[in-house]
């Protein structure tokens, strides 16, 4: 568990993190990442993304469109609110 607080800790430092989720299945986290540029995506992912950090291996997906964009009041009605 300490590994994982080195990360958690690691993660809301980090001004590029924009949300973190401990998640199930074979990845132990979600992280969405807003960057201006590829260099600053692997600057990110060489400062951040380390085994001093707990991390083993890690996966990127960029984004190429939305398709849905999270709305608030999308979700409050999703729920009956």
């Amino acid at each position: 568990r300490k590994v994982m607080t080195v990360f958690q800790k690691s993660m809301r430092e980090s001004p590029e993190v924009q949300g973190c989720w401990d998640v199930t299945g074979p990845t132990d986290y979600l992280v969405t990442v807003a960057v201006r540029s590829m260099a600053e995506y692997e600057a990110f992912g060489i400062r951040e993304m380390t085994p001093e950090k707990g991390v083993r291996s890690y996966q990127s997906m960029i984004v190429i469109r939305e398709v849905v964009g999270f709305d608030p009041a999308r979700a409050a009605l999703s729920r009956g609110g």
